[in-house]
């Protein structure tokens, strides 16, 4: 970071003009005759709450048919296979569409979350079709073909995926100070997860016979119509005046991108990819969230062979799920509030007690080390685990985000958001092609994979 970053959000500078697009963002020079002060507006809140609502949607779309896999069976005649299978869609349709994010994100912040939007609500529209007409698209009432019409479905949803988990932080860059940026990426990238979360109580809920499925699907379609509108109606691109310094040079950076080349987001993907620090920050925080987002998903398969029902399961995925937000929530403003430019040590003592709580979970169940527990197992110890292992692993995601955008700057925030994003849909999609049968193996492999990244870590916070 330069030394013009470090400087108070109220500190005066130069109003960007046309000149400086000449320039390269480092060149900015401060001039005591021509001053401003960067402020921000309290729309801020308001484009987070519409981009907010638009991540916890997609997350809520994608876990839709896992938490009442047993009725989407009976309904869809489909396998537990096939409803497992609609969460791998987040990952791999993430892969290819990584670079094609960065391009979009070139033409603005609002352009993304338009597109994002308008195919959620596409998806939503696409998965009730065979609810209109049963008798002519499911199984279970005498039809055939709408599956394929559920598939297609997730895969749009899966589309949006890319442009809600890796572009909070260029919504906190372009609309909050600096001493807001990791709360605000907390908030944006954290509702991701209370959309599962939401999704592992929503749908037992609503669901309670095969039946009601197309229910839970209409009640979707309509939480897609409300950002849909809210954003058309009004999310700038950014406001009138830039939050902070940063974001004054990141604009004079976007001039200079739409000035030489529309495929300037390739060079900044190469130099992202070339750059050690983030390479390592991308497969120990992606990785590491990504396997952890997977376990959950399926931690029913995990638990169901020692006596916990699908309600029980579905109170783990939750309790997980709500301590991942919870944590991201409280690290966001404690390291915005006490450890600015400090977060090494702040991911360290989070990974330790993630991996402590972990531990515990995994002591407490058979694995291929050992045929039996080796601690007391029971709902309650389990829940307590679960919701520790997520609470400090929550805790860690805006801060590996922040981190990268940090060690990367003046690549765009997008650029490195989007490898360890990538690192963490990767790891969710290869977690998920382990075998339901094989619940050891999940387990063992995710408290392997917490060790090793925490060990990762504290070699680099000594080095």
């Amino acid at each position: 970071m330069s030394d013009l970053d470090d400087r108070d959000e109220g500190v005066q500078t130069q109003l960007l003009t046309p000149t400086h697009s000449l320039l390269d963002a480092s060149e900015l020079i401060i001039d005591e005759n021509d001053l401003y002060t960067p402020r921000t507006y309290m729309s801020r809140w308001l484009i987070l709450f519409i981009f907010s609502f638009s991540s916890f949607n997609q997350s809520l779309f994608w876990i839709t048919f896992s938490p009442i896999s047993d009725m989407s069976e009976k309904y869809f005649q489909i396998s537990s296979a096939e409803v497992e299978f609609f969460l791998n869609y987040g990952g791999i349709i993430f892969v290819p569409f990584a670079i094609p994010l960065l391009w979009l994100t070139k033409h603005g912040l609002r352009k993304t979350v338009l597109v994002s939007v308008t195919l959620q609500l596409i998806a939503c529209v696409i998965r009730c079709i065979p609810c209109f007409w049963p008798e002519r698209f499911v199984k279970s009432h005498g039809g055939n073909g709408g599956i394929i019409l559920i598939h297609l479905g997730q895969i749009v949803n899966a589309i949006c995926g890319p442009m809600v988990m890796a572009t909070p932080s260029m919504v906190s860059q372009t609309w909050f100070g600096d001493g807001e940026r990791t709360t605000s990426t907390a908030v944006g990238s954290l509702a991701n997860n209370f959309g599962s979360a939401a999704g592992f109580l929503m749908a037992p809920f609503l669901v309670r016979t095969p039946d009601l499925i197309p229910k839970l699907l209409y009640i979707h379609t309509i939480l897609a119509l409300i950002p849909f509108i809210m954003a058309f109606i009004y999310f700038p691109d950014r406001p009138p005046t830039p939050p902070s310094i940063s974001a004054i040079k990141s604009q004079a950076n976007e001039e200079i991108g739409d000035n030489r080349n529309k495929f300037d987001f390739l060079i900044d993907l190469k130099k992202g990819v070339f750059h050690r620090d983030l390479i390592i920050i991308s497969l120990a925080g992606g990785f590491i969230n990504g396997v952890f987002n997977g376990w959950s998903g399926i931690i029913s398969d995990i638990v169901n062979p020692y006596g916990y029902s699908d309600t029980d399961a579905g109170w783990f995925g939750f309790a997980s799920t709500i301590g991942t937000i919870v944590g991201g929530m409280l690290s966001g403003y404690v390291a915005d509030k006490y450890f600015q430019k400090r977060f090494k040590n702040l991911l360290v003592i989070f990974l330790v007690f993630g991996s402590l709580f972990f531990m515990w979970f995994a002591l407490s169940i058979p694995s291929p080390f050992w045929s039996e527990e080796l601690l007391p197992q029971s709902f309650l110890t389990l829940l307590i685990a679960v919701t520790g292992a997520g609470f400090f692993l929550g805790c860690t995601n805006p801060l590996f985000i922040e981190f990268g955008v940090e060690l990367t700057y003046p690549i765009p925030e997008t650029a490195s958001t989007v490898l360890i994003t990538l690192c963490n849909n990767i790891g969710t999609m290869s977690f998920l092609f382990i075998p339901p049968e094989k619940n050891q193996v999940m387990t063992a492999t995710m408290f392997i994979i917490v060790v090793i990244t925490t060990i990762i870590n504290m070699v680099a916070v000594i080095t």
